[in-house]
């Protein structure tokens, strides 16, 4: 039950929202609680217990280091054990395949021997339970002990698909006092509507057109062809991501909740580091805060400051998944900032803005092609195809003339640039700004339903799953 589809922008969230609206203002996260657990049950029953199991584990976990502050013992013991528990489960169930994998995905082709279904949202809500926990331990929140409002924090339905990763300290509040009215509805619209029409009227095209290149032998491409295929990748990954984190800040701020915002235009960066500042920042900031800051003031020498800058990156990279390419992705990232970090930075800064904004595109754009193969084969494959191959064939007309308007769209949407102007626009003219955004989004809401009623199929990103 993606947000794209039929039952659940027609059924699931229209219910839910009835429901939530009708609901007491003291029972809404009964409400949402329920909401959250259905919605797991819908999508993803096999594993409704173990989410269930990380909710108890992280609840009694909580009053146990709460009750135990002043033994220091017990209390560290039990961190300790709530910890690895997660973790454990974290690894268990999306990784357990990695080590026996590895080796046969980076230099063969061969198909791993073990097939597993990774649980919907494990590397989201085993997360956001460490945060809860870690930051308690820490003594930067207090215990939660109601059990409903930690439940519903952990299993909040929005960001189970795609994040972002909501620290519990940017959403306690929130928990027990909140409001909701009229101006938040709109917003909270506005945002679920946007993102919607990111994903499916951009990025499934271009996620599509990119399926159809790399479903060819990559020797035959043209450089034509194998770059039009990056560009698609390109967009239609951070439109889809960032759709989907739209929609989920959409809901939350209908519901009355205020979370962060989670892509903040990555593509007009001046360098990878900035990048990384600006894509998936809850990712970011949730490896900053939990482990990169409490391991980084402790290096004593330059080699274990680079092993741990790498070891970062390794995690951040196998965060989206289990194979080797993902690996090999992270570690790609942690050289390159490394490398901005010892000189490369203060040569970008002598370039123009749009040398900048060119090196950090293509420096990432590799990088998706470091991401999206599955082998080192073939991984060397698609550079060939992108610098060696021939200029052009038939073959990138055709793309070209699928994909050209979208992937013009895209561009601009990944620009800042609309949203300076409609910021200027609602500071000089209000009143234009709200019948203009009222007439965007009505538009938008009417493509988006023709194109998700047509039936067409969607470009999901079936190889991701969180």
């Amino acid at each position: 039950m993606y947000f794209s589809s039929v039952t659940f922008l027609f059924l699931f969230l229209p219910l839910m929202c009835l429901g939530y609206f009708l609901t007491p203002k003291g029972y809404r996260n009964y409400t949402l609680l329920a909401a959250n657990l259905i919605f797991y049950i819908w999508v993803e029953p096999v594993f409704f217990f173990l989410l269930l199991f990380i909710i108890l584990v992280d609840y009694f976990s909580g009053l146990s280091i709460e009750k135990w502050r002043q033994k220091k013992f017990l209390c560290k013991g039990m961190i300790i054990f709530s910890v690895l528990t997660n973790v454990a489960v974290l690894l268990m169930f999306k990784y357990v395949l990695l080590f026996p994998n590895l080796i046969p995905m980076v230099f063969q082709q061969e198909t791993p021997i073990l097939e597993f279904v990774i649980p919907l949202g494990i590397s989201i809500y085993t997360l956001q339970g460490l945060s809860y926990l870690l930051d308690l331990y820490w003594n930067k929140i207090k215990v939660q002990k109601n059990f409903v409002n930690l439940a519903m924090y952990i299993s909040f339905f929005p960001q189970l698909i795609a994040g972002p990763i909501i620290r519990y300290t940017d959403i306690s509040r929130d928990l027990t006092t909140r409001t909701v009215n009229t101006t938040k509805i709109s917003k909270g619209y506005g945002f679920f509507i946007r993102g919607l029409a990111k994903k499916v009227l951009l990025s499934d095209i271009l996620l599509s057109t990119w399926s159809s290149i790399i479903s060819n032998d990559f020797s035959q491409l043209s450089i034509a062809s194998a770059w039009i295929g990056i560009l698609c990748f390109s967009y239609g990954i951070y439109l889809y991501f960032s759709g989907y984190s739209d929609m989920a800040r959409g809901i939350f701020k209908i519901l009355g909740f205020e979370v962060p915002n989670n892509f903040n235009y990555p593509y007009v960066a001046k360098s990878a580091t900035e990048f990384w500042r600006r894509w998936n920042i809850s990712l970011t900031v949730w490896f900053k805060t939990y482990i990169f800051s409490k391991i980084a003031s402790h290096s004593s020498s330059f080699i274990i400051a680079v092993a741990k800058l790498l070891g970062i990156w390794i995690c951040i990279g196998l965060w989206y998944g289990e194979e080797a390419n993902f690996w090999l992705w992270g570690i790609y990232f942690g050289v390159i900032i490394l490398i901005e970090q010892l000189f490369l930075s203060s040569l970008l800064e002598k370039l123009p803005k749009l040398l900048q904004q060119c090196y950090t595109f293509f420096i990432v754009a590799f990088g998706w092609v470091i991401f999206q193969m599955d082998t080192l084969e073939e991984i060397l494959s698609y550079f060939h195809a992108l610098f060696l191959a021939d200029l052009w064939d038939s073959s990138a007309g055709y793309y070209l003339s699928i994909c050209w308007f979208p992937l013009l769209l895209s561009y601009f949407a990944s620009k800042n640039l609309p949203h300076r102007i409609s910021g200027n626009l609602e500071n000089k003219y209000p009143r234009i700004f709200l019948w203009s955004t009222v007439g965007w989004e009505l538009i938008l809401t009417l493509l988006c339903l023709i194109w998700v009623a047509s039936g067409i199929p969607s470009g999901s990103l079936a190889f991701i799953k969180l």
